[in-house]
């Protein structure tokens, strides 16, 4: 099979999972004809990315589709997770081995353990202290990778970057995520409306999965939507 072939297969399975993410969400959860047809394109999307020989782009779509399971779908959440923090390791170590840092994975990495923390609720002071000592151990090398980048991307994985930090050092009324809001909205100035959409899942993943489990958590992350939105 040709590389433009590999690329079709795998770009087609992404979209075709984002889609039936989209519409689910927009749907609702509760509606059981959404949530079959989402499973029933999810479940063949990920296939046809694992039928496929792993390299670092697959493994970060495949982290991407368990991601959004988790965003959309209750019931399968914690495997979700899971499977979406395994995915997105995978990925960072193959580039580790190419000997490149891979920023975009990292950063999920951590985002879906954060995830996990809140979704489980179990010793949460211990562990996001644990993923907070993970991203500050990394900062220098995160910070190098994007030195001297202005361009849209490298500018929001800054933000992203602070933005995880500011959620495991759980100050009591997440003021650091006010000044968060204006980076964003600075930020959305270079970029498209899709860019910025993309963007924006972090944010809305993270105050998904906080939802009925962390209350303080979730209205800072919901008040920081609506910041940048305005």
């Amino acid at each position: 099979m040709n590389a433009r072939k590999l690329v079709d297969i795998e770009q087609w399975a992404n979209l075709e999972i984002r889609y039936a993410a989209s519409v689910a969400r927009e749907k609702g959860t509760r509606n059981s004809q959404a949530m079959t047809e989402f499973s029933r394109l999810a479940g063949r999307g990920i296939d046809r990315l694992k039928s496929l020989k792993p390299t670092a782009e697959r493994l970060r779509l495949l982290g991407s589709a368990y991601k959004r399971i988790a965003l959309v779908s209750p019931a399968d959440r914690s495997n979700a997770l899971k499977e979406m923090t395994e995915q997105y390791s995978a990925a960072y170590t193959l580039e580790q081995k190419a000997g490149r840092f891979d920023p975009y994975a990292f950063l999920n990495i951590r985002a879906g353990e954060i995830a996990t923390v809140i979704h489980e609720g179990q010793n949460v002071t211990r562990r996001m202290g644990q993923i907070h000592e993970h991203l500050v151990e990394r900062a220098a090398e995160f910070q190098a990778d994007i030195e001297g980048k202005e361009d849209f991307w490298g500018i929001v994985k800054v933000i992203d970057f602070k933005l995880l930090l500011a959620i495991t050092t759980r100050p009591s009324d997440f003021l650091e995520l006010n000044s968060l809001a204006r980076e964003y909205k600075d930020a959305k100035r270079f970029a498209s409306r899709r860019e910025f959409a993309s963007v924006m899942d972090q944010v809305v993943f993270l105050q998904t999965i906080a939802s009925g489990r962390d209350r303080d958590l979730a209205s800072a992350l919901k008040r920081l939507q609506e910041e940048i939105s305005r």
